[in-house]
């Protein structure tokens, strides 16, 4: 099992989905895995992460959200594609990470253009 988008054809591993954003955080500047909703395995039953609003970046919808369901609106698709298309295209063309998310860009692409909704599958 992993991560699919619907429109498109991006997909990844769970674990490739989490590398994936781990690496779009990085290039903001931050570690995803401090921020709220991504404990690490071994914190405290009490750990909270850090707040989003302590980090500015138009990938929030994209890096903030569950990995295995719902849904990124039109609106959010195009407030993350410009920087996404922008981080991405820093990667090597061969790279499996720049050609699903290229394929995201595309899918997310759709979604502006007909108004509808990304999918997490």
């Amino acid at each position: 099992m992993g991560v699919s988008m619907y429109p498109g054809r991006a997909s990844w591993s769970y674990s490739g989905f989490g590398s994936f954003r781990d690496r779009l955080a990085q290039a903001e500047g931050f570690d995803l895995r401090e921020m709220a909703g991504f404990a690490p395995f071994d914190a405290p039953e009490d750990w909270t992460g850090k707040p989003w609003d302590t980090v500015h970046t138009t990938l929030e919808p994209l890096l903030n959200h569950s990995d295995c369901d719902g849904y990124l609106d039109a609106y959010e698709c195009e407030q993350v594609i410009p920087r996404l298309r922008q981080i991405i295209a820093t990667w090597p063309e061969s790279d499996y990470d720049r050609q699903h998310g290229e394929a995201l860009i595309k899918g997310m692409e759709h979604c502006v253009e007909h108004g509808c909704s990304m999918r997490f599958a």
